[in-house]
């Protein structure tokens, strides 16, 4: 799991705890804002695909 200091300032409260997401995936996918989608890769808790999360 990463650190807290992997994570953007605006994931992590004034008491420096990380905010929670809750994500529903259907069939297998869930839609995410970008940078979150982009984590989730990083860190091998989603799988990246072309038509949700493109290369940039």
């Amino acid at each position: 799991m990463a650190g807290q200091a992997d994570l953007p300032a605006h994931w992590v409260t004034d008491a420096n705890e990380p905010v929670q997401f809750t994500v529903d995936f259907i069939v297998g996918e869930a839609e995410v804002e970008d940078e979150l989608g982009r984590y989730m890769v990083a860190h091998k808790l989603a799988k990246r695909t072309k038509l949700l999360l493109p290369s940039t």
